[in-house]
């Protein structure tokens, strides 16, 4: 699989501009962080649900399968 990685900063400073509008990055920690146990649970399962069926749908499911054990 050829892959082009574009590396970005993970961990940086939210934008002063930050309002209710902002939607380019997640906030994660403190009063920002919407997740509590089971919400951080939902949200794995919804992520491996997503990746089952990009897999079901690819002609190499193989590549998705380690993430989705994972999650």
């Amino acid at each position: 699989m050829n892959v082009d990685y574009v590396q970005h900063r993970v961990f940086q400073d939210p934008p002063q501009e930050l309002d209710e509008t902002w939607v380019s990055g997640v906030l994660i920690g403190g009063v920002a962080s919407p997740y509590d146990d089971v919400a951080l649970a939902h949200a794995y399962l919804r992520a491996a649900a997503s990746l089952v069926d990009q897999a079901l749908d690819s002609k190499q499911p193989y590549e998705l399968a380690f993430p989705i054990f994972y999650l």
